[in-house]
């Protein structure tokens, strides 16, 4: 049973290191180069990786509070109601990736407003 337990240890571990690595990643990426090509598409990729961190960071931050704050019987409401709000962020983010995108497709010297 030990074995298991730091199977899924290392499991967790290694998974979050790389969803890590990768939102860091796009906030670097999106400060750095596409900012400086185009920074009104760099706000939509700022904005998402920057909700993803702070995600991250809520659901590190407030799962293992949950036992001392609510205590056993409370856990379940209160971890499946940051699950949501979790849901709905990464929701947010994953909308403003994809409109980071539709404005690096638009050129940056048309208007997006007119079509010919």
């Amino acid at each position: 049973m030990e074995s298991a337990t730091t199977l899924l240890w290392v499991s967790s571990l290694f998974g979050g290191s790389v969803s890590l690595a990768l939102e860091i990643g796009m906030l670097i990426i999106a400060l750095g180069p596409v900012s400086k090509h185009r920074p009104d598409a760099s706000l939509f990729f700022v904005g998402a990786a920057g909700l993803n961190l702070f995600v991250r960071l809520l659901r590190f931050v407030a799962t293992p509070l949950l036992i001392h704050f609510v205590g056993v019987p409370g856990y379940v409401t209160a971890n499946a109601a940051i699950s949501m709000l979790a849901t709905f962020l990464y929701g947010a983010s994953g909308v403003s990736i994809l409109l980071g995108i539709l404005r690096l497709a638009i050129p940056a010297n048309r208007d997006p407003t007119r079509y010919q």
